[in-house]
């Protein structure tokens, strides 16, 4: 049993040891990237900030134009979705156990 379990605890160690020294790595890799950022700034021509403004207009320009507003039938499936849902936590005895039971001594309404 013993040497079952020994390669097995030996992979583990293993393992454990090399994701601590890829997190190690990887995080001062990380922190000498941003350290460096942050003393030089970032350079970016001005014509990459006006697509990327122009891309981000379209965007939002496309969905607020894509967006109805709700009709009646929107409004009666919504109504008709809390009816069920109303009625299936009664079923469950969800409300009982949602609701806080009133302290004693004091009248329930």
């Amino acid at each position: 049993m013993f040497e079952v379990i020994l390669p097995l605890y030996v992979a583990f160690v293993v393992l454990c040891v090399f994701v601590f020294m890829s997190h190690h790595t990887l995080s001062s890799s990380l922190q000498s990237i941003a350290t460096e950022i942050k003393d030089n700034g970032i350079d970016l021509p001005p014509s990459f900030i006006e697509e990327l403004k122009d891309e981000m207009y379209n965007i939002v320009q496309e969905t607020i134009e894509g967006m109805n507003p709700p009709t009646a039938a929107d409004h009666l499936m919504g109504a008709l979705g809390q009816l069920v849902q109303m009625k299936l936590a009664k079923s469950m005895n969800l409300l009982d156990a949602i609701s806080p039971a009133p302290p004693e001594g004091e009248p329930s309404e």
